[in-house]
């Protein structure tokens, strides 16, 4: 479902994705409610995002085949509140350590940046 309603956004709306659904911190789908999290800095974004609520639940219908909803929320900058955090949200290498291409790889935002500059991610390294 979520990979299918960022595909319908992104060839609907290509600048509105690059601009804002690429820029959420977390795309949540739990049953018929689609949630998008924003950070307090991305406050116009989210506007935006409420601003095109319909159709993008209009969009999301096609894509579930039954009424969806879209909701935004508001995050800190450490994502999403502890308690609705997956606990296993990063990759892991066999050593114990992250694997930050991957997380890198999993990223929206990454992705749009990819869409427009298209080419390979080497390497990634964590900065200080």
């Amino acid at each position: 479902m979520k990979d299918g309603l960022l595909a319908e956004i992104r060839s609907g709306k290509g600048f509105f994705y690059n601009t804002v659904i690429a820029q959420a911190q977390s795309i949540d789908v739990s049953g018929d409610i689609v949630t998008f999290a924003f950070l307090p800095t991305h406050r116009a974004l989210r506007e935006q995002l409420e601003q095109n609520r319909a159709w993008i639940e209009a969009a999301a219908a096609r894509v579930a085949g039954r009424k969806i909803t879209v909701a935004t929320v508001q995050v800190e900058s450490g994502g999403l509140p502890a308690a609705a955090k997956p606990a296993d949200s990063e990759p892991t290498l066999p050593t114990g350590k992250r694997d930050l291409k991957a997380e890198a790889m999993s990223s929206a935002t990454v992705q749009a940046v990819l869409d427009v500059f298209p080419g390979e991610i080497k390497d990634v390294e964590e900065l200080p």
